[in-house]
């Protein structure tokens, strides 16, 4: 009986120490704020290159009249654009916010090291 107890609780805390590193994200950094947003508009770029590609197969198949597919193609890169820039900004955003998170800790360093000198 003891034997049974013993190899659960080997079991149980194999799992609870083994499980974040199966887990994808088991060991992430909080997210940010802007995060989402990242994520969503790189999905967005993807989706419409992706559908850039499709109209330009389907054009070289002779699926599309020219007309149609120029007015297509000219959304599609003018909806792009948008994406991009959208990203850059987000991005220049992010580099700020963590240019400031570490410049609080460089600033809060000092503060810790002194301490440690006036109490040796």
């Amino acid at each position: 009986m003891s034997l049974f107890f013993a190899v659960a609780l080997v079991a149980v805390t194999l799992t609870l120490v083994a499980y974040p590193l199966f887990v994808p994200g088991g060991r992430r950094r909080p997210e940010r704020a802007g995060d989402s947003r990242m994520h969503e508009l790189l999905n967005l770029k993807e989706t419409i290159l992706s559908a850039i590609s499709e109209l330009d197969f389907d054009y070289n198949l002779g699926n599309l009249a020219e007309e149609d597919y120029r007015e297509l193609r000219r959304r599609y890169e003018h909806r792009a654009v948008t994406v991009l820039k959208s990203i850059d900004e987000l991005k220049q955003s992010l580099d700020e916010e963590i240019e400031k998170e570490v410049r609080a800790i460089r600033e809060a360093k000092p503060t810790i090291h002194r301490k440690r000198r006036g109490t040796g």
